[in-house]
């Protein structure tokens, strides 16, 4: 039988219902594959039989719902809504869902979310309370949500302003200990009275002491590199200097001597012997360029910004200029 003459079969025989009965304006089939049969049949949320079955209903609106249980928490559905007129018949074939949380579930895994958020508002009250600023937000937050807590708008802002005023609070004690972020920050909130009294005056103080400290900042870094630089350039002239001197006195030796410096030439690293003979030819600039140097030591050793660093340690090793 093909699927027009099974259609017209299963038409004559809900008429057939229908017309014998006269209490009775509608007629439904509702057909389930054989896995599913003995789902239970809900109409308007009304119990009416076990899938599969034919029914006569009123006509009018119709909610079909259609229910296998899986377990305790889990259940297959099939739902459908949809108008049935006087005097008509329809065939609906189910097909059940994948397993879902049934309504029974739903309500008891949302109280224990409840009861989860509850307890966490309580422990985060509490440390709120004992001064916990990130606390104190968090529950600004829950009383302006309504999560673990009565939403309370009114509560939501006293949270937020005793976070307010404990954040500049802090801000201010750092920036009175000499942290420039701290002053940076501490500015605006004087400038918009946020957690603090509202002074514009002491929001202009607090940027132009942060300016005043950093540039001081930058002259002390300046210094110190100036100082590792020359340090650096004395360092490599007294290196040269040194290699030098050994260099002539192998050439003003003993023919032993000689046959040494000839053998420590072959060995020596080729930069280090080529330095050193080149040290006869750049003597007199490298000299003049070490008397500088030692002059800008002699003349500023009560400016070196750290006594232990290593240009006021070059003045103490190579001494004054008259040496």
């Amino acid at each position: 039988m093909n699927k027009k003459l099974f259609s017209a079969a299963s038409g004559a025989v809900l008429l057939a219902l229908f017309t014998s009965s006269v209490s009775a304006d509608v007629a439904l089939r509702v057909r389930c594959p054989s896995p599913d049969e003995g789902a239970r049949i809900f109409i308007n949320d009304e119990f009416k039989a076990q899938c599969s079955a034919d029914m006569l209903l009123p006509p009018g609106q119709i909610r079909l719902r259609v229910v296998q249980t899986v377990d305790d928490e889990f259940e297959r559905v099939y739902e459908n809504e949809f108008f049935m007129a006087d005097n008509t018949a329809r065939r609906i074939n189910v097909e059940l869902s994948e397993p879902r949380l049934t309504p029974a579930a739903q309500r008891q895994r949302e109280e224990q979310r409840q009861r989860q958020e509850q307890a966490q508002a309580e422990a985060t009250l509490k440390k709120a309370n004992a001064g916990d600023v990130s606390a104190m937000i968090e529950m600004a937050e829950r009383y302006k949500e309504g999560t673990g807590v009565e939403q309370d708008a009114e509560a939501a802002q006293n949270w937020r302003d005793r976070a307010d005023t404990n954040i500049a609070s802090a801000t201010l004690k750092r920036a009175e200990a000499g942290d420039i972020e701290a002053m940076r920050q501490i500015a605006p909130l004087y400038w918009r009275g946020k957690g603090i009294e509202k002074s514009e005056s002491k929001s202009r103080y607090w940027i132009a002491r942060a300016s005043e400290l950093e540039a001081e900042k930058r002259r002390e870094q300046a210094k110190a590199l100036r100082e590792e630089q020359v340090q650096n350039e004395i360092d490599d002239i007294i290196f040269i200097e040194s290699t030098g001197e050994l260099l002539i006195e192998h050439f003003n030796g003993t023919e032993d001597d000689f046959f040494s410096f000839v053998t420590a030439f072959v060995l020596s690293p080729l930069p280090l012997v080529a330095g050193a003979a080149s040290d006869t030819v750049q003597g007199p600039t490298r000299t003049a360029k070490l008397v500088s140097l030692r002059r800008e030591i002699a003349v500023r050793p009560a400016g070196f910004s750290n006594p232990d660093s290593m240009i006021a340690k070059a003045h103490d090793r190579h001494g004054s200029l008259s040496d």
